[in-house]
């Protein structure tokens, strides 16, 4: 028998068992995901390989997730899944359908959240507080339950990484996805109209017609708070200051929401630039580095994900990868650290074409928990610079708090 179809049957007498009750597939996925052991006994490359000399696979699903998306095993009542990703991930989500994951091949960070909100206008926009509740990294054999309680996010490292997915066929509600800190949001069947408003606005900025944007605050006037924030998520790419544009469109009609919303507008736009770098590395450790940034809020968070999969101290570890990272960008520039410093100017200039060295020591001092004055003491001993010169470095660096850094200056 195919193990899948074995897992499949296993699956299906023990919900049954629970009269199909939707709360019992979790553990029961789960638990035989666990027993099955898939990724000691299952080679992905090979299955893919299976799957395409297969005359009559199992029904596919017309659903544009995962790449691809490979249904092993259908039931009446449930579905297991190969998904595979190279560069793509799904934002962070909580869940309609009930099952459980478990991974194949490759590995992932893992980030689980907790929402506490209210409905804005339409249970379609959810307005509170986001808060990440456990960040992990996701190896071979990891099983995870898919449960009503179950929001997170998977960034994934390696190119593929695959996931075993069983899930019901039924969803017991529309699934929100989150933009941290403060959005929940749905999207629903049957918005063409929205839809097609918003492409309209696009265009218009797309090709940068004259007063675009105030066919984007006409928009505004008349829409409801979903139909507002779906806009200023399509067009906050052409904003020279997202937050700031975005509060200024809001605060007429929504003065209570314009901070909420700006900032979580703010936050996706960090996260959609971060997680578009992601393509252009394809190191393991390092794409690990990336998605400890891509969800992490504070640097105790990554410190303590990375201490567990490390053989190296996490803050040695952490300026490795700085370092490694830094000197992949042109070394004029900076690139990947996202650091707005003009590499000849005063700030830099007393360190001559120790530049981008002193930036990355001061951004490992601070990442290592040392005080600015501690810093600048050490890039004065090993760089040549006066105290008072050095000072200036570490105390800049320190409130970059919107470069890719971010979570490691907090």
């Amino acid at each position: 028998m195919h193990p899948f179809d074995h897992l499949g049957a296993e699956i299906a007498t023990a919900w049954s068992g629970s009269g199909y009750a939707p709360e019992a597939l979790p553990p029961i996925a789960a638990d035989a995901l666990r027993r099955a052991d898939l990724s000691a006994r299952l080679d992905p490359l090979v299955m893919v390989r299976r799957f395409l000399g297969e005359d009559h696979p199992p029904t596919q699903r017309d659903i544009p997730f995962g790449e691809p998306q490979l249904a092993l095993f259908v039931h009446p009542r449930f579905v297991i899944e190969a998904l595979f990703w190279v560069d793509g991930a799904p934002a962070i989500h909580d869940h309609g359908l009930r099952g459980a994951f478990t991974v194949l091949s490759g590995s992932s960070v893992h980030a689980v959240y907790r929402f506490d909100g209210e409905d804005v206008g339409s249970p379609d926009l959810r307005v509170g507080h986001t808060e990440l509740i456990r960040l992990e990294k996701l190896v071979p054999g990891d099983v995870r339950a898919i449960d009503r309680d179950l929001t997170h996010g998977v960034f994934h490292i390696e190119r593929p990484s695959v996931s075993i997915v069983v899930r019901a066929n039924v969803p017991y509600y529309l699934q929100y996805q989150y933009e941290p800190p403060h959005v929940a949001s749905r999207r629903r069947n049957g918005d063409s109209t929205l839809d097609k408003k918003i492409a309209a606005l696009r265009m218009l900025a797309d090709t940068n017609q004259p007063g675009w944007m105030h066919a984007l605050e006409s928009f505004l006037d008349n829409a409801y708070p979903y139909a507002a924030y779906r806009a200023l998520v399509a067009l906050a790419d052409y904003f020279d200051d997202v937050e700031g544009t975005s509060r200024e469109l809001l605060s007429g009609r929504w003065p209570a929401l314009a901070e909420p919303l700006a900032q979580s507008l703010t936050d996706a736009m960090w996260r959609g630039d971060l997680f578009a770098r992601r393509a252009h590395h394809t190191r393991a450790d390092h794409r690990f580095f990336l998605g400890l940034l891509h969800y992490a809020t504070c640097r105790q968070q990554i410190l303590d994900v990375v201490a567990q999969h490390s053989r190296l101290p996490p803050e040695r570890q952490i300026a490795i990868w700085l370092r490694e990272l830094a000197e992949s960008s042109p070394s004029d520039t900076l690139q990947f650290l996202d650091v707005a410093l003009d590499l000849s100017g005063p700030l830099l200039a007393p360190f001559g074409p120790l530049a981008p060295l002193a930036v990355i020591t001061s951004l490992e001092g601070i990442i290592g928990g040392r005080s600015t004055d501690e810093v600048a003491a050490e890039l004065s001993a090993t760089l040549g610079a006066s105290l008072q010169q050095a000072s200036a470095l570490p105390r800049c660096l320190a409130g970059l708090h919107r470069s890719t850094l971010r979570p490691l200056l907090a």
